[in-house]
C-alpha cells in the first residue's frame, strides 16, 4: 500500500510491568498463540532455507515446544529411574523444582522474596501460558485481549 517503516533512532518506548500474575499469564498466552499464528500464516519461515530460519526456530518455535520436552524429560525419568541411579537423581530434581513452583503458588506474592522459587514459578507459568497459547489456536479463539481485567470487544 506503499506504506514503510522507518526506524528512528531517538525514539523511546515505556512498557508497563503486569500488576498481577494473571495478567502476565494472559499476556504471554496472547503472544504465543501469535506465534502458532505465524507459523500457519507464514509457513515459508518454516523451511531451512529461508533467512530467518534459524532466528524462527531458536526464538520462537523452540519456545513452543518446551512445555512438551518438559514433559517428556518427567516421563522418561519416571520411566527410567529404576535402570539408574543417574535418573533417580534426575526424577527427584525435575519432582523438587516441581514443588517448589507449587510452594510457590500456595504462598502467593511472598514466593518473590525467594529467588529460587520466584525463578521456577515463574519459568513455569510461562510454560503453561505456551501451552494455553497452543489450546486457544487449535479452538480458533481469536479474542484473547485483557483491557483492566475484562475481555476486550472486537
Amino acid at each position: 500500500r506503499g506504506l514503510r517503516v522507518v526506524f528512528e533512532e531517538k525514539a523511546v518506548a515505556y512498557d508497563a510491568a503486569p500488576d498481577s500474575a494473571s495478567r502476565e499469564f494472559s499476556r504471554k498466552a496472547r503472544t504465543l498463540m501469535g506465534n502458532y499464528q505465524l507459523c500457519q500464516l507464514m509457513p515459508r519461515l518454516l523451511a531451512p532455507s529461508h533467512r530467518l530460519f534459524f532466528q524462527f526456530l531458536s526464538h520462537k518455535l523452540i519456545r513452543l515446544a518446551a512445555p512438551f520436552f518438559l514433559l517428556a524429560l518427567l516421563l522418561s525419568n519416571a520411566g527410567l529411574a529404576s535402570e539408574s541411579l543417574v535418573y533417580q537423581l534426575t526424577l527427584a530434581t525435575q519432582l523438587a523444582f516441581y514443588m517448589m513452583v507449587l510452594a510457590a503458588s500456595l504462598l502467593r506474592k511472598r514466593y518473590r522474596r525467594l529467588r529460587l522459587l520466584n525463578i521456577a514459578y515463574v519459568f513455569s507459568v510461562m510454560n503453561a501460558a505456551a501451552l494455553v497459547g497452543l489450546l486457544y489456536f487449535i479452538r480458533g479463539k481469536r479474542n484473547v485481549w485483557m483491557v483492566d481485567g475484562r475481555k476486550a470487544e472486537g
